[in-house]
């Protein structure tokens, strides 16, 4: 693994962003919306439901960013024949990853500085789950990684008919990650979808401290094997596309 092809990731990421004006609705005028239709939703049940709706849609952006750039920005790579170049140099895919996690979080900053802004218009109070939240982030974060590896294998394979995943994968995984309730709420079909899913596992620990004081450790230690479950998942499913993708003739097959 060599740090300067990491930042070379980096630095590609960054200078394929879109424009200024979209870029700006992506890190800050859809959140902020999205927060303040929720948050003042919220705030018509009570003050501790604004503020725990506001913390943990924070900690879910964490995740959607770190997907976005990982697997979104395969996408603009592929269309920019990167993804040729990572497959015929030394670059890994440990590197590509790393390089879009890290500009993921710089992401996700942007984002909650956005949101924070919102959440103090709203009246919010963040550290109603005390330090909660920072044993939770690691968790989120390698759960956007494992979606992300998901839809470079899908787009692998099916190529353009896979560039919808990328942008809609967590618009599926939204309702079922407990986010907004837990998933017992759910249908028993989807709640039994969400408790096969590591998402539920890691915000419903938050929602439990919250509401009694204390966490749920063996919700919190399902939540971080099925996190590794998907992940190993993941990436078999990631070296199986890049295998058949190799053997169809694309690219070498002795690279």
């Amino acid at each position: 693994m060599n740090i300067a092809r990491i930042l070379t990731i980096v630095d590609f990421r960054i200078r394929s962003t879109r424009s200024v004006m979209s870029q700006f609705f992506v890190w800050f005028g859809f959140p902020v919306g999205g927060v303040l239709v929720y948050g003042l939703l919220l705030k018509q049940l009570n003050a501790q439901a604004l503020s725990t709706g506001v913390l943990l849609l924070m900690i879910w952006e964490v995740c959607n960013r770190v997907e976005q750039e990982i697997g979104a920005g395969f996408l603009w790579s592929r269309d920019s024949k990167e993804f040729l170049y990572e497959e015929v140099t030394p670059r890994t895919w440990t590197e590509w990853i790393l390089g879009g996690t890290i500009y993921g979080l710089f992401s996700s900053v942007c984002v909650s500085i956005s949101l924070l802004g919102a959440s103090i218009v709203l009246g919010a109070d963040l550290t109603i789950a005390g330090f909660v939240p920072l044993i939770i982030l690691p968790l989120v974060i390698i759960q956007g990684i494992t979606l992300a590896l998901f839809v470079i294998a899908v787009v692998i394979r099916a190529v353009y008919s896979g560039d919808m995943l990328a942008w809609g994968v967590l618009s599926f995984a939204f309702p079922l990650s407990g986010v907004f309730f837990p998933v017992s709420a759910l249908p028993r079909p989807l709640e039994i979808v969400g408790n096969c899913l590591p998402f539920a596992h890691t915000f419903g620990p938050i929602r439990e401290y919250i509401l009694h004081g204390a966490i749920n450790w063996s919700d919190l230690g399902l939540g971080l094997v099925l996190t590794f479950v998907w992940l190993g998942l993941s990436i078999a499913a990631l070296a199986r596309s890049q295998f058949v993708f190799r053997k169809g003739g694309s690219i070498s097959r002795y690279i």
